[in-house]
């Protein structure tokens, strides 16, 4: 009953504080004590509550909460009322945070809380654990995905730096999302086209949706982008057809191999899409949708903005805080506007944070990708978006026009 109670005073607008904490003393070092200060410390870290909020209640959080840090409880209440704590810099539970974040023995969803919770400090330190957790090859990739995007929630000048240094010896899912994360404030976004420019980071590495973004953003970076990537379409291009008709003639002539197809749909569209099980549902599901005819397929595959449904245009989003977010909306109340961007982690925005929404008259997914692949990567890209079901299965038929090896199975 506590928890669904903490649930309705924390919701709304304006979150009923002080009988909260009246709620939390009654709990005190019980289960729904726990549940209680996990949905006040992820409000916290979404900023749905900002942390000035709980002035009026901070003394009575501290007295309710300094006996679990001291071991009054169980671990799950401690590490949880640790994680609360740390968003306003106490410092007994930042060390219970940081020790948990390094702890290899500890289990990775804990770690992974910890990271989260590690970017409300925002200070020397805290920059200097994240990239510890991020630079460490050896760590899960969860974990280290944790770690950047707790660092790219820090606004300093230090967090970004670190992001960039480690750039280079991240996967290339991280590699993604750590682009995603250098997109969103202006300060990191020059830092990102210095970058560019210096040949430490590839050009290709930024999708043309990213630039239009940091274009967005600040006045002072449009001749680098110019520069780097030509002038940013706002439109569509019609010469797409161009670019369709060339691939309707290859895919009939060369041969495609549909494993290499897989690898190169894995590489560059699962962020976004899933085909047969596997991917990311931010676009369209690709096995029920968009795949009729060979010429369907190249058309949403090669002109995206050709035809975009309306739950699929993107947003981007202006925060009082200066970032700048794009991404599909998945939610939008009065209380917040969640974003999920191509990244796929979701984005809470509390609603007094948002400055301001453009919705944009292009799709999310970037114009261009035969540019940025090799002919044959796209020409097998093309063989195994063109089977009625994986080409595995034995009833799997491909599309007329695609021309295929002698023996696909």
């Amino acid at each position: 009953m506590a928890p669904v109670l903490g649930e309705y005073l924390l919701s709304g607008p304006e979150p009923k504080l002080v009988a909260f904490a009246q709620l939390l003393d009654q709990t005190k070092k019980t289960a729904a004590a726990g549940e209680l200060l996990a949905n006040l410390g992820k409000r916290l870290r979404d900023r749905e509550i900002r942390t000035e909020a709980l002035a009026p209640i901070r003394d009575r959080l501290e007295s309710t909460i300094a006996p679990l840090l001291a071991g009054e409880s169980d671990d799950a209440i401690r590490f949880t009322a640790a994680n609360l704590a740390a968003t306003w810099g106490n410092a007994d539970a930042i060390k219970i945070v940081t020790g948990t974040l390094l702890d290899p023995k500890v289990a990775e969803a804990t770690r992974i809380a910890a990271a989260e919770a590690m970017a409300a400090p925002g200070n020397a330190q805290a920059i200097h654990i994240l990239d510890t957790v991020l630079s460490d090859t050896q760590a899960p990739q969860l974990l280290r995905r944790a770690a950047l995007s707790a660092l790219g929630r820090i606004e300093s000048s230090d967090a970004s730096t670190a992001i960039l240094e480690d750039f280079p010896s991240l996967p290339a899912t991280l590699q993604r999302d750590a682009i995603e994360l250098l997109t969103q404030r202006q300060e990191s976004g020059a830092k990102l086209i210095s970058a560019v420019k210096a040949g430490t980071i590839p050009a290709s590495a930024i999708n043309p949706m990213q630039v239009r973004k940091m274009a967005a953003t600040d006045d002072s970076l449009k001749s680098d982008i110019e520069a780097i990537w030509g002038r940013v379409r706002t439109d569509r291009n019609p010469q797409r057809e161009e670019v369709i008709a060339k691939f309707l003639k290859l895919a009939g002539e060369k041969t495609g191999d549909w494993r290499n197809g897989k690898t190169v749909f894995t590489r560059t569209c699962s962020a976004c899409h899933k085909l047969h099980g596997e991917g990311n549902l931010i676009g369209p599901d690709l096995t029920v949708s968009g795949r009729g005819t060979l010429e369907q397929l190249l058309s949403n595959v090669l002109d995206p903005n050709l035809v975009i449904g309306e739950h699929y245009q993107a947003r981007i989003v202006t925060t009082a805080d200066g970032r700048t977010l794009m991404g599909l909306p998945v939610e939008d109340s009065e209380q917040r506007l969640v974003l999920r961007p191509p990244t796929g982690q979701d984005e809470v925005i509390p609603r007094a944070q948002v400055k301001s929404v453009e919705i944009l008259p292009m799709s999310l997914m970037p114009e261009g990708l035969e540019a940025t692949m090799s002919e044959q990567d796209m020409i097998d890209l093309i063989n195994y978006l063109a089977w009625d079901l994986h080409p595995d299965n034995p009833d799997a038929k491909a599309f007329a026009g695609v021309k295929l090896k002698s023996s696909p199975k």
